[in-house]
């Protein structure tokens, strides 16, 4: 008997979620961050009302995504390891995307 065997089932409409609410955030992040709105939209045009609708649409992004995390993470044990992981993880790209 394997003990990895555990039966999970996917709800794929949960994991399109995820992945809308991901090119979301970027989306937000690009607005955001690339000063797109502030820099290249003319008041009153047809950009300035689409980039600002596409602005606004995003921020019901991070609240999803956020709910959705909580979602499948109340339902897992607390494991030391696995938060001492990510950091390291986290801690390694931080350093190897700062020295490049």
């Amino acid at each position: 008997m394997n003990t990895l065997s555990l039966t999970y089932n996917r709800n794929t409409s949960l994991d399109l979620l995820r992945i809308l609410c991901m090119i979301m955030v970027t989306i937000l992040h690009f607005f955001n961050h690339g000063g797109l709105i502030e820099q290249s939209l003319q008041p009153l045009s047809i950009n300035f009302f689409v980039g600002n609708t596409f602005f606004a649409l995003s921020f019901v992004s991070v609240n999803c995504f956020v709910m959705i995390s909580g979602y499948f993470l109340c339902q897992s044990s607390f494991k030391l390891s696995r938060v001492v992981s990510i950091w390291c993880k986290a801690f390694f790209y931080s350093i190897t995307v700062y020295i490049i």
